[in-house]
């Protein structure tokens, strides 16, 4: 079987794998066979999680007992490995929940005029979903909405490398707001959340999944098969859910571990043709190829200097990046830090320079743009609007419930049509400017009656 045919067969297994929105999986199982003999496992497909595919010739998936015990009976010839990752507790270096918590609280009580602790809900075994927003005015409204910029660690519980690097930026960004140019610039100009761990429990236990064995990047709701409801998800899935509600992240991205490089949108479906491809695809490669220049490393893994499409390394169903693009207009992708998911603490410094840099500038990205207030030709605001752009040929619509239109872009000159129920049309050309604290102003004028 050659490289491509691989590729193929994987993509159409995965297509079973990914088993809907509520997969239910069991971490006690994890093993590996040989892609040449993906027969095996196609025929347990509605039972079968596939995880991290990190070569050709090899298939890494998770299941229970009494499915293992059925594929080792009926296909005797396959060559089964164990692979499972046993529980680990907190291991030294990182922040176990209670330590995460007294570190989030202290810097809190050491700049209060720049970051606040909330929590988004709590976990199944009743942990707090900590996250910090970190901003200029973090504790007053600001008059002109700045762009609101997202980052979540540790949703699987035993990739814990982000984790922490999500503390060393929540530290790094608060001891050099003085300092440090960029920083000044990004907590001046913008609102910063930051969520350490998604899943507080798995990382307790050492285990992928929440404490309902529930894998949460398979849990959200899937943007071909579902509708976008909280019902039936776990905690975990409806706290981020509920994050999400009123909050337009300009750019986000979840940190993962078990591979390194950036997946880019979509996971569910192909993203071979400008057609099927993300409508602010040009914007996150841009920022994702950025990412990975500044980091060697991931730039000279195996793929794409760094680079991959979810659907075509391996569908995933249900998982946070497509629900935040499609449901909430998002422009997130999903960071893999590590090819071991949970490295001993003492490599966590060195991670830390591999993406210090990488993850201030893809923050960035987020306060670079266009930034709107649309009004009628009598000065007053409209709310209920869209905004359409196309760049290097791929076209994307935002809907705004506001009147304010904020859109992170790339770099240069486009042309972007605005349209609001009873008014006309209007487009304009114009170029991207770094967010500075005013809105320029678009007049739509009432349609003809």
């Amino acid at each position: 079987m050659n490289f491509k045919q691989i590729i193929l067969t994987i993509a159409l297994l995965s297509l079973s794998f990914s088993c809907g929105s509520n997969t239910v999986e069991s971490d006690m199982n994890r093993i590996k066979i040989l892609s040449s003999q993906e027969y095996a496992i196609k025929a347990f497909s509605d039972k079968i999680t596939l995880d991290h595919q990190p070569n050709n010739h090899e298939l890494f998936v998770y299941l229970d007992d009494q499915t293992l015990d059925s594929l080792e009976a009926s296909f005797p010839e396959v060559n089964i490995e164990d692979a499972r990752e046993p529980a680990v507790p907190p291991k030294e270096g990182y922040h176990d929940y209670e330590q995460l918590t007294e570190k989030l609280e202290s810097l809190v009580d050491l700049y209060p005029d720049l970051i606040s602790l909330h929590t988004a809900g709590k976990s199944t075994d009743d942990r707090e979903l900590w996250y910090v927003k970190i901003s200029d005015q973090v504790l007053q409204e600001e008059a002109v909405p700045e762009p609101k910029l997202l980052y979540v660690g540790n949703m699987h519980g035993n990739e814990t490398v982000g984790r922490e690097m999500l503390v060393y930026l929540i530290d790094h960004l608060l001891n050099n707001y003085q300092s440090n140019e960029q920083i000044k610039e990004l907590i001046n100009q913008s609102i910063i959340y930051i969520m350490p761990s998604m899943n507080p429990d798995g990382f307790e236990s050492g285990k992928r999944s929440n404490s309902n064995w529930s894998d949460l990047n398979r849990n959200f709701p899937d943007m071909i098969d579902d509708e976008n409801s909280p019902e039936g998800r776990q905690l975990e899935t409806q706290a981020m859910m509920k994050l999400h509600e009123g909050n337009h992240f300009q750019i986000a991205m979840n940190l993962h571990g078990g591979a390194l490089c950036i997946n880019l949108p979509w996971d569910t479906k192909a993203n071979q043709s400008d057609s099927e491809k993300f409508g602010d695809d040009p914007l996150i490669f841009s920022a994702a190829r950025q990412y990975t220049v500044s980091n060697q490393k991931m730039y000279d893994s195996q793929f794409d200097h760094g680079l991959t499409y979810g659907y075509e390394w391996y569908e995933v169903n249900g998982g946070l990046q497509d629900w935040a693009n499609y449901f909430h207009q998002s422009v997130h992708a999903t960071l893999e830090l590590s090819n071991t998911k949970y490295p001993d603490g003492d490599t966590l410094p060195g991670f830390w320079e591999d993406n210090r840099q990488a993850l201030l500038d893809y923050l960035s990205t987020g306060i670079h743009g266009v930034f709107f207030k649309i009004k009628s030709q009598q000065g007053l605001e409209i709310s209920d609007l869209t905004m359409e752009y196309t760049v290097d040929g791929i076209s994307r619509t935002i809907n705004f419930s506001n009147s304010v239109a904020e859109k992170a872009m790339l770099a240069g000159t486009h042309e972007i049509t605005f349209a609001a129920e009873g008014h006309q049309p209007k487009t304009v050309e114009i170029s991207t400017w770094n967010f500075e604290g005013q809105l320029k102003d678009i007049v739509l004028e009432v349609s003809a009656k």
